[in-house]
């Protein structure tokens, strides 16, 4: 039982917390967010706000500043009571990157709308926040207001527009503005880090600028990533862009006099797949079963396009290797296919471990040949590339497919 009271303890907890924010480790701000309170219940330590009310405010600090190291691990409705109420506290801890702890916060969110309805309740959170950005008063529309940052959001949208506002807009705002001017050079920073989150919270998880996750694209024989609406190059280590550098090669076929191509060059448009998976992220707006069910009707029509970028999508989402983990239209797929092969002992290890490479590989095998009618070249082209992208979750997704001894790509069942 630790006692709170203790001026040595109290300065060795500081120390810690001090540490925690200099080191952003969350794992230790979410321990110290939990303990805190049990300690304070304790029956040492229960008489600590009466005896020692200002011990225990210092303490409550050391807890609300941690909050903000911690928030990908706080419930949704905990965040927007720390943006509510305490948001100051972490505009001026230069140390912590606010947008970045909110996209960790996101990523745990499945759903995209769910993501755009957390969005949602922060901004209005912000608005309704009542913590003072400097002493003086400030013009909002004609009429002097307190300088809450409910007030300051306010003003800024008046003034600059309810959109996302450009870096050069935000800099002539910053040198133009009396209220700004007259707040101090700290008061500044924690202003444009105010609205930088703002405008961060108007922007939709279900677009490329919003999304929270960068997705990987191949583009014109290179990998890209979308990133903040912007295209960004992907590195890799060698031994994996050796991987991909044999994926965008059958996509972009040179063969050369002395080493034949092993694959026709695809028939089905590649970049017109590509876009689809794009598109297909906003129509979706991610959502797995959305995802799933509109695959699963492709593949009964025999959308091709459709099918592959759905595909394609989730193997850009890294949802694709989890694909028979619980849904059971996909994993009958496979399970006929191994019971037509006279595999029936592996159907069980499809039940037991469904996220195999080789039950992948059979997966894609039987919708992009058997039920989308791909040539077995181009089938095998196909899952190549996504196998590159699946290795940037784990390199055993990169045999799904593989050379034979011919040298010719064949599945990895």
């Amino acid at each position: 039982m630790i006692d709170l009271a203790d001026k040595e303890i109290f300065k060795v907890i500081k120390d810690e917390a001090e540490d925690t924010l200099a080191s952003d480790d969350g794992q230790r701000a979410s321990a110290f967010i939990d303990n805190l309170p049990l300690a304070l219940a304790t029956e040492l330590n229960q008489n600590l706000p009466a005896a020692q009310p200002d011990l225990v405010t210092a303490y409550q600090a050391l807890n609300d500043r941690l909050s903000f190291v911690a928030i990908p691990a706080l419930k949704r409705e905990e965040i927007v009571e720390l943006f509510k109420n305490k948001l100051l506290l972490g505009l001026r801890e230069a140390r912590i990157d606010l947008i970045a702890k909110l996209k960790a916060a996101l990523l745990t969110i499945p759903a995209f709308s769910s993501r755009d309805e957390l969005r949602q309740k922060l901004r209005e959170a912000l608005m309704e926040n009542q913590e003072r950005l400097g002493e003086a008063a400030i013009n909002l529309g004609g009429a002097m207001v307190n300088a809450t940052i409910g007030n300051w959001l306010k003003k800024y949208e008046r003034e600059l527009g309810a959109r996302p506002v450009g870096s050069l807009d935000l800099n002539q705002f910053f040198a133009s503005d009396k209220d700004i001017q007259n707040l101090s050079p700290a008061d500044q920073i924690a202003a444009r880090r105010l609205f930088s989150l703002h405008d961060y919270l108007k922007l939709s998880s279900q677009t490329p600028e919003g999304l929270e996750d960068p997705v990987i694209f191949a583009a014109e024989g290179q990998l890209k990533k979308l990133r903040g609406g912007e295209w960004e190059d992907v590195k890799v280590e060698t031994k994996l862009a050796t991987i991909l550098d044999k994926v965008f090669k059958f996509f972009n076929p040179a063969p050369s006099a002395t080493e034949p191509a092993t694959v026709a060059a695809p028939s089905f448009d590649l970049v017109n797949v590509v876009k689809l998976a794009l598109s297909l992220l906003t129509e979706t707006k991610g959502e797995l079963a959305v995802l799933r069910d509109a695959l699963d009707k492709a593949i009964n029509s025999q959308a091709r396009d459709r099918a592959l970028g759905i595909i394609l999508l989730l193997a850009q989402l890294r949802r694709l290797d989890d694909i028979l983990s619980d849904d059971e239209r996909f994993v009958l797929l496979v399970a006929e296919d191994l019971k037509k092969s006279g595999q029936d002992d592996k159907v069980e290890g499809l039940r037991l471990n469904p996220t195999a490479p080789n039950f992948i590989a059979r997966f894609l095998k039987v919708v992009l040949q058997d039920k989308l009618n791909l040539a077995e070249a181009e089938a095998l082209g196909f899952a190549q590339k996504l196998a590159g992208l699946l290795a940037l979750e784990g390199e055993k997704y990169s045999r799904i497919v593989i050379s034979g001894e011919d040298g010719k790509l064949r599945w990895n069942l």
